[in-house]
């Protein structure tokens, strides 16, 4: 709980930040762009700033936790920019949010054959417990690490799945067992 807090309270902390909250609360770009219906948010009723950058924030989770970077989401929108400018910025700071723990694993493993090679070597053996509960970017990095052996457990039970407002993506367990059609 500590660390989704502070995960979602630095998202938000460099959200408001970056694109300024003035003392009444309003987001002068933010505001235009809403009102011009760009931000994806219903207008109809006015929705207050801190919602809107709360929503965008869980955009850029969810992105993450389906192993989306900003240039592989097709459709350019505002939220899009937004999380090009945040991942710019904490690149810039040398540092990363709770998603990226494993968004970056991820990505390192599957772009970079040696590294990957390396920790294939390493784990011989994994152990996944709660796996109803992982989602894309657990589900792929879970395949990195153990494509060289094959050898792995998984526990899970797709009815007891919890998560889904972070992600997870129970079907990976049918997933799982069609892509390793060998697994018991």
């Amino acid at each position: 709980k500590i660390v989704k807090e502070f995960k979602k309270g630095a998202t938000i902390s460099y959200l408001n930040n970056k694109y300024g909250i003035s003392g009444c609360g309003t987001i002068s770009r933010w505001n235009r762009e809403y009102d011009e219906g760009r931000l994806g948010v219903d207008n109809r009723g006015k929705r207050k700033s801190q919602q809107v950058i709360e929503d965008i924030a869980a955009d850029i989770s969810n992105w993450k936790t389906n192993l989306l970077r900003p240039e592989d989401i097709q459709n350019r929108t505002i939220r899009v920019e937004i999380y090009e400018a945040y991942q710019s910025y904490i690149h810039a700071c040398n540092a990363a949010d709770f998603e990226d723990l494993i968004f970056q694993t991820t990505l390192l493993l599957r772009d970079n054959k040696e590294v990957r090679d390396r920790w294939q070597n390493r784990f011989r053996y994994i152990l996944v417990d709660e796996y109803q509960d992982t989602n894309e970017t657990q589900y792929q990095l879970l395949k990195y690490l153990a494509d060289k052996h094959k050898c792995f457990t998984v526990v899970g039970d797709d009815d007891q799945s919890i998560y889904a407002w972070r992600g997870a993506r129970p079907e990976n367990i049918k997933i799982l067992g069609k892509e390793y059609p060998q697994l018991k």
